[in-house]
């Protein structure tokens, strides 16, 4: 654990991690810690699995022994949060995720309580017993229990990945999401104790190495600031991976609240009695999809041979069917399957619907062709009489001055009739006067200014 202190990024509320200098003290100056051993003994039994069974009455009892089939399983972590079992001090959270493994892949278990007391520790401890949780939730509910104290920092961190999270008393305190390290000058403190120079010297390649402990001996907390910017957001990013938008952006600068302030910035799901959390991890055991098993051991604890098979995953028929309901029936139960004939309407649906994708993608790629061939012929148009068309479709000029598009065309027509008059090709007459009435005998080779007159 000493090597830890200086070592590590700190994922710890402060208040608690001063609890521990007298510790770190006392080992510092080649002092046994007399009490460590029966600590750590005292600490064990807390943290020993417990096993709550529930009878046919509804209610519940616990045992430490083994687990009884339909058990939920208890299990508690009450320290600071380290990464390796110590001997003499707080037990590590990788044995801690043996335990939520263990407890996951126990087919006699239907849910696990992560029952937390902790103001967090070291940073590095938290991505295991995390994992674990996160893998059991596949299999059966995980449910946090805040309710006894503090949940802080890497203890939360840990805790976040539960299926649901409940306190239970006003002053139970939960939040402190951050982190930070502690640095010691070790050559600054050799050379005091003994009396001679100490020094660290590098190859000249490692220019690098230590970076962030050589700028901090030297004042400059820069390097060491980023490494921890990076870590702390990563940590962030992975309480919001499972609580998501329920948990507010406020908690996020390593504030401590009390639970009912925890509810409301979505720390945690509510406040429950102990009991009460027992009783909801029998509840979403009971509703646990992904766990076919477990929920029907509970409904019909060893009854038959024929649940027995369907919760083995065994193809279902319909006497082993028949077979189960027998035994469900006096519980007002009834398990039932899909028809084929359901099965193939929604297969029907599944088709049609492609179908439909289909078509309109076709549809959007016939629109795409139409409307890439208006454009290229909107270009050519433009070109003819100088302009350009912007990125934003706009017309133009040399100057790069808006042009309406109608503008460019009666450009284009006067350009056109100039031309025409010039060639002798069209004749311009106004001094004559057409009757609408005589417009049989108009002469071809002449445009009249008459504009209600069409020309042939």
């Amino acid at each position: 654990m000493i090597l830890d202190f200086f070592n590590s990024i700190w994922a710890i509320d402060r208040r608690y991690a001063d609890q521990f200098m007298p510790t770190v003290q006392r080992m510092l100056s080649g002092q046994a810690d007399m009490q460590g051993q029966e600590l750590l003994k005292q600490q064990q039994m807390l943290e020993a699995p417990v096993y709550f069974s529930l009878n046919p009455a509804s209610n519940f009892s616990s045992n430490r022994n083994e687990p009884q089939q339909g058990d939920v399983a208890v299990l508690s972590y009450k320290s600071a949060i380290v990464k390796y079992s110590q001997s003499c001090g707080p037990r590590g959270t990788e044995a801690f995720a043996d335990d939520i493994r263990n407890a996951a892949n126990d087919p006699r278990i239907v849910a696990i309580i992560i029952d937390m007391d902790s103001g967090g520790g070291a940073a590095n401890a938290i991505a295991n017993p995390r994992a674990a949780i996160l893998e059991a939730r596949e299999k059966k509910p995980v449910i946090g229990y805040a309710g006894n104290g503090l949940v802080a920092s890497a203890a939360y961190g840990i805790m976040s990945a539960c299926t649901e999270i409940f306190a239970t008393y006003e002053d139970d305190q939960i939040g402190s999401i951050g982190t930070y390290c502690t640095l010691m000058d070790y050559e600054a403190a050799l050379s005091s104790e003994l009396q001679a120079r100490v020094e660290s010297i590098y190859a000249s390649q490692s220019t690098a190495k230590n970076d962030f402990y050589e700028a901090w001996k030297k004042g400059d907390d820069t390097i060491i600031k980023a490494r921890l910017d990076q870590f702390n957001q990563n940590f962030i990013n992975s309480i919001k991976e499972v609580r998501g938008s329920i948990i507010s952006e406020e908690v996020f600068d390593g504030r401590i609240v009390m639970a009912n302030d925890a509810v409301s910035f979505g720390l945690i799901d509510g406040i429950k009695s102990f009991a009460s959390v027992i009783e909801r991890a029998f509840e979403l055991s009971n509703n646990n999809t992904n766990n076919s098993n477990t929920k029907m051991k509970i409904l019909v604890p060893n009854m038959d041979a024929a649940i027995d098979a369907i919760n083995a995953g065994a193809t279902v028929t319909t006497e082993a069917l028949q077979a189960a309901n027998d035994n469900l029936s006096p519980r007002g139960l009834k398990l039932s399957l899909v028809g084929e004939d359901a099965t193939t309407q929604l297969t029907q649906e599944l088709n049609a619907a492609k179908t439909a994708a289909t078509d309109m993608q076709s549809r959007i790629d016939a629109l795409t062709t139409e409307l890439a061939s208006m454009k290229t012929e909107r270009e050519a148009i433009a070109s003819s009489v100088g302009l350009t068309v912007a990125q934003n479709g706009d017309l133009i000029d040399q100057n790069s001055d808006p042009v309406e598009l109608i503008n460019a065309v009666d450009a284009v027509v006067d350009q056109r009739d100039a031309y025409g008059r010039k060639a002798g090709v069209i004749t311009v007459d106004a001094s004559q006067q057409i009757d609408n009435t005589e417009h049989e005998e108009k002469d071809p080779s002449i445009v009249y200014l008459d504009k209600n007159f069409p020309n042939k």
